[in-house]
């Protein structure tokens, strides 16, 4: 199981903005790097990423997360208010209502 490790590269480095993606049971659980530093827990769904993203034939859940990481981690800044709100064991849903 993974624990969502909440160490951070230095903020120059080219890591990505999204780190420790696992695909769980019609999920796909990652963190997005906040600009300030520290990190939001969140997921999304496989409906998510199957009607608004595309999910193609053959393509695992993660696949297609990694593929359109950039937009959904832009949209996880963008709803997730200041603060530590969100934890591994609540983490923030992303569902396909919050890609108008």
């Amino acid at each position: 199981m993974n624990d969502f490790s909440a160490e951070q590269p230095a903020p120059d480095s080219a890591e990505p903005s999204f780190f420790d993606a696992v695909e769980t049971s019609g999920w796909v659980n990652f963190r997005v790097r906040r600009p300030a530093g520290g990190s939001i827990p969140a997921r999304i769904g496989k409906n998510a990423l199957k009607e608004i993203f595309g999910q193609d034939e053959g393509e695992t859940l993660l696949d297609t997360y990694v593929r359109h990481a950039a937009a959904i981690n832009a949209k996880v800044l963008q709803l997730a208010p200041a603060g530590n709100l969100y934890s591994v064991e609540n983490p923030m849903t992303i569902g396909s209502s919050d890609f108008p």
